[in-house]
């Protein structure tokens, strides 16, 4: 029986007062310098600081690249796994992928979440948005998403949703697999030459 995952890491004060302030004031985002970030390491390292070394978690793929970025980038890989795990039933993965081809870079963050309509999809980075479904499962602000879609503008990082077909119905609720993809700029990356910790 799935049952749903209490208390989100999201209702961290900070982080959504954070969250908060960079939407209204999006040029802070761009303040500081840029730096080589390696990305898939940035992915690993968010995933232990919300699950621990075990947790519903699962990486496929791996990636050497480093986008240059900003340090609000960190809160993209926060924002999105803190999302797929709050929003999933406690018995379920996240699934997250890399796919590194010749300079070219795409993530993909999957888990199963309360079904999202083709109509609300446009909206999801709408500050404030949540699905029908996802209000009545589960608690949140409609930040997160609008705040990722904040970070990739400034990174030229392509985000879009993809929502299955397949539907499963969980205490009364229509949950079905929900997919965040993320495509890099091949002119914002760069081989991580850092050997592996």
């Amino acid at each position: 029986m799935f049952t749903q995952r209490t208390q989100p890491v999201s209702k961290n004060a900070k982080v959504e007062l954070s969250a908060f302030d960079f939407h209204v004031n999006p040029g802070r985002m761009t303040q500081e310098h840029r730096t080589p970030i390696p990305v898939h390491r940035r992915f690993h390292k968010v995933t232990k600081i919300l699950t621990g070394d075990v947790g519903p978690v699962r990486f496929f793929g791996t990636c050497r690249l480093t986008v240059l970025g900003y340090p609000i980038f960190d809160m993209l890989p926060f924002v999105l796994i803190d999302n797929a795990i709050k929003h999933s039933p406690k018995s379920t993965n996240v699934d997250i992928s890399f796919v590194d081809e010749t300079q070219r870079l795409s993530i993909a963050v999957k888990s199963l979440g309360p079904m999202v309509s083709n109509d609300e999809l446009p909206r999801l980075t709408d500050l404030g948005f949540r699905g029908k479904h996802a209000r009545v499962a589960s608690d949140g602000d409609g930040i997160g998403l609008a705040l990722a879609k904040d970070i990739c503008g400034v990174h030229y990082i392509s985000m879009t949703f993809e929502t299955s077909d397949e539907v499963t119905e969980i205490k009364g609720i229509p949950y079905a697999y929900f997919t965040v993809h993320l495509h890099f700029d091949p002119g914002t990356l760069s081989v991580d030459r850092t050997p592996e910790p």
